[in-house]
């Protein structure tokens, strides 16, 4: 299965509120925002052995306040795992943890040159 733009609010795949999400076997082209996104205390995502290409392209370059951009972003409490995903063309991080318990856990990846970001980055804050 492959998901792109029309498909997106936040992350083509989007765990929120403690839900939980696996994702096997997908490609995820021309988000408009991060390819995976899980947010929130208690949400999981899961993705394995799938490709994210070209996250971020309705950003397009990034900026002093630009919102939290990457691939794989997990944020405030939530967990993402990446287990052999490809990742390439990344707006941003290709993979992100931001807030307090947040874990962006990556395994057997590949991170690819992106736009103005880094190939993993970890921010904490109390607001």
């Amino acid at each position: 299965m492959t998901l792109g733009v029309q498909n997106t609010i936040g992350g083509a795949l989007q765990a929120n509120l403690g839900g939980a999400l696996t994702a096997r076997r997908v490609v995820i082209e021309d988000s408009a925002w991060c390819g995976a996104f899980a947010h929130n205390a208690g949400s999981r995502l899961t993705i394995e052995d799938s490709v994210v290409r070209r996250s971020g392209r309705e950003v397009g370059e990034l900026r002093e306040n630009t919102p939290h951009i990457a691939a794989l972003l997990a944020m405030d409490g939530a967990s993402l795992d990446a287990r052999r995903v490809l990742v390439e063309e990344a707006v941003g991080a290709g993979a992100k943890a931001v807030g307090k318990g947040a874990r962006v856990t990556l395994d057997e990846g590949v991170v690819r040159a992106g736009v103005g970001g880094y190939g993993a980055t970890v921010a904490s804050s109390d607001k």
